[in-house]
């Protein structure tokens, strides 16, 4: 397991770590969307910063897309924050963002500070 998941008072997140892969992003996904708490979040902060590398297809990403215009369903109030720094994951960063952009509001961050501020503006 590359990732752990830490519910906050009104967010959720999750730190990614080592090599991640779609087994993983999928089981997050299904944690975090599963849990009686998410229908409360307005925030997941997904944490890439000690990421090493990420094993993605583009059908899996269309297909979380997808999965997130459900999930919209539970929470039409949340957004997400991506943080990294790493060319690769910026670049799978981008590609979520214009595949889910349907769904939810999506923000990608160099560091967890900026995160964290954008975090604390929501209402």
């Amino acid at each position: 397991m590359s990732y752990e998941i830490i519910w906050e008072e009104r967010g959720c997140y999750v730190r990614y770590f080592g090599h991640v892969d779609d087994e993983e992003l999928a089981r997050v996904r299904k944690e975090c969307y599963g849990d009686r708490r998410f229908e409360d979040v307005l925030y997941i902060l997904n944490d890439f910063r000690d990421c090493e590398s990420l094993s993605t297809s583009p059908l899996r990403l269309n297909q979380r897309a997808v999965g997130d215009m459900f999930a919209k369903i539970l929470n039409d109030k949340l957004k997400v924050a991506v943080v990294t720094d790493n060319p690769e994951i910026l670049k799978f960063a981008d590609s979520y963002k214009n595949a889910a952009a349907d769904a939810y509001e999506i923000q990608v961050f160099a560091s967890l500070e900026e995160a964290r501020h954008w975090s604390r503006a929501l209402a």
